[in-house]
């Protein structure tokens, strides 16, 4: 049986954001060898499901042993809980919305990693798809699209 623990901070970035992450699941071992993951997204703090989003995205690498690694795709995790949302889908890229952090802690003989849960479009993940995961963060990051806007309209 795996579980997972999620911790939240109101305000930790800005005003009106709450940050998530997942506490264990580098605990875990998802195929990677000696790394090891944990995630950690930022989200309007009126989105009440945020660490539900976190912890769906660690259950899939258990479950379903969907990728858990950098630039990897979980489908339709976010419109399990926002039904008509335009942002159904997670992309797993390195955290960039933390200046000073999360860094890569080294403990023993493993390296634990941090991923950020972005919400994405069906167009996104389609260019991913085609042109790399790579490819769409840095069109997110070229078009300064605002990640936490769970409104917003797909970069591509």
């Amino acid at each position: 049986m795996h579980s997972v623990d999620i911790a939240s901070c109101n305000d930790s970035l800005f005003d009106g954001c709450i940050s998530v992450g997942t506490v264990n699941l580098s605990n875990h071992d998802l195929g990677l060898g000696r790394l090891r993951v944990e995630l950690i997204g930022a989200f309007p703090d009126s989105f009440e499901d945020a660490a539900n989003v976190a912890a769906t995205c660690a259950f899939n690498a258990f479950k379903d042993g969907m990728p858990t690694r950098p630039d990897a795709i979980h489908e339709n995790v976010v419109s399990l809980y926002v039904r008509s949302t335009a942002l159904p889908h997670v992309l797993l890229a390195d955290p960039f919305l933390w200046q000073d952090g999360p860094n890569t802690l080294q403990e023993s003989d493993l390296t634990i990693a941090w991923l950020m849960i972005v919400p994405i479009s069906d167009n996104e993940r389609r260019f991913a798809r085609a042109n790399g995961s790579a490819a769409l963060t840095s069109l997110l990051e070229h078009q300064r699209v605002d990640i936490l806007d769970l409104n917003r309209k797909s970069a591509v």
